[in-house]
């Protein structure tokens, strides 16, 4: 391909990222670790988060014993900040057991079609 012909397919490429702009792709994932969870019985994890975008729901209960040792969280809005809470609860309690808070990374692609320029980025 000769430098012109390059040349004008940056230019067409810049034009077209312009005109469709950037896509954001909904991919943030991650575990809760529950160290030490015996699967009891009677026992249930209330996870509640804000923003409230993401699964499972906010002020989602999840019995002890259908955790294992992890609480998976996917569908987060990138780039937002997230507060997160973790109770412990039974019969007679409902514990704050852990907080965080932290920002989701975004993800973009641009997809362009007959076209030899693809961008793809990363924001942490």
């Amino acid at each position: 391909m000769s430098t012109g012909l390059q040349f004008f397919s940056l230019l067409v490429c810049l034009y077209v990222v312009l005109q469709v702009g950037k896509i954001s792709v909904w991919a943030t994932e991650f575990v809760i670790h529950i160290p030490g969870n015996l699967g009891q019985e009677g026992v249930v994890y209330r996870l509640d988060y804000y923003p409230p975008y993401g699964y499972p729901a906010p002020n989602t209960t999840i019995a002890s014993k259908d955790i294992q040792d992890v609480i998976k969280f996917s569908q987060a809005l990138p780039g937002t900040k997230y507060d997160f809470y973790l109770y412990y609860s039974n019969a007679t309690h409902n514990i704050l057991t852990w907080t965080a808070n932290f920002t989701t990374g975004t993800f973009y692609i641009f997809i362009i079609l007959d076209c030899t320029c693809i961008y793809v980025g990363i924001d942490t």
